[in-house]
C-alpha cells in the first residue's frame, strides 16, 4: 500500500541485508502528501507484530478501514463500478 501511494517501498537501501536492518529496525516515515487515513492505514498494515496488524483478522477489517469509505465492496465484485483509470492505447 505505502509502495502504491508513494512509488517507492518504505524501507530502501544498497544491498538486500541493509534494507531488511531498515525492515526490521528503522522508523517508519510517511510523506507530509499522505492523508490522515492513508497514514493511519499503513501504519497499522506495517506494525512489526503480525497479531497487532489491521487484517490479521480478515481482509473485513482492511475493508472496513476509513481509507476505503468510498468503496462499494459488493459492486467491485460483481465488477459493477467503473474503472478510475481509463489507459490511451495508442
Amino acid at each position: 500500500m505505502y509502495d502504491m501511494l508513494a512509488g517507492q517501498p518504505p524501507f530502501t537501501a544498497n544491498n538486500r541485508k541493509a534494507t531488511m536492518e531498515k525492515i526490521m529496525n528503522g522508523k517508519l516515515k510517511l510523506p507530509m502528501y499522505f492523508t490522515p487515513d492513508a497514514k493511519d492505514l499503513v501504519r497499522k498494515l506495517l506494525r512489526k507484530a503480525p497479531n497487532t496488524r489491521l487484517g490479521y483478522n480478515g481482509a473485513d477489517e482492511v475493508k472496513r478501514h476509513p481509507f476505503f469509505k468510498s468503496i462499494d465492496w459488493g459492486k467491485l465484485a460483481r465488477r459493477e463500478l467503473p474503472s478510475p483509470i481509463k489507459p490511451v492505447l495508442v
